[in-house]
C-alpha cells in the first residue's frame, strides 16, 4: 500500500520541482531609497538615459533638477532622513 502511494506521488513531486519559482530576480519589489526620498520631499522622480544608454534618476524639486542619489546622500550626511 505504501509502495503504491509512493509511486503515485512521485510524478507529482517531479512536476512540483519543475514549477517556476516566485523569487525571480525580475520580481524583486525593493524601492530605490533615492527615489523614495525624492517623492517624500515633494519632488518628482524621473529615470533618464544618457547618450551611452546608462540610466540615472533625477529628482525635480522647486530648486531645480538634481541627481537623485547625490541629493539623497547629501540629506543622509546632513541627517535629514
Amino acid at each position: 500500500m505504501i509502495r503504491k502511494m509512493s509511486f503515485a506521488l512521485l510524478p507529482l513531486a517531479a512536476l512540483a520541482a519543475c514549477t517556476e519559482s516566485s523569487n525571480s530576480a525580475d520580481e524583486v519589489d525593493l524601492a530605490n531609497p533615492a527615489a523614495v526620498f525624492c517623492v517624500q520631499s515633494n519632488g518628482a522622480y524621473e529615470i533618464r538615459e544618457d547618450p551611452e544608454g546608462n540610466q540615472y534618476g533625477v529628482c525635480i524639486v522647486d530648486e531645480g533638477e538634481f541627481d537623485a542619489w547625490e541629493l539623497y546622500r547629501k540629506a543622509q550626511d546632513a541627517g535629514a532622513t
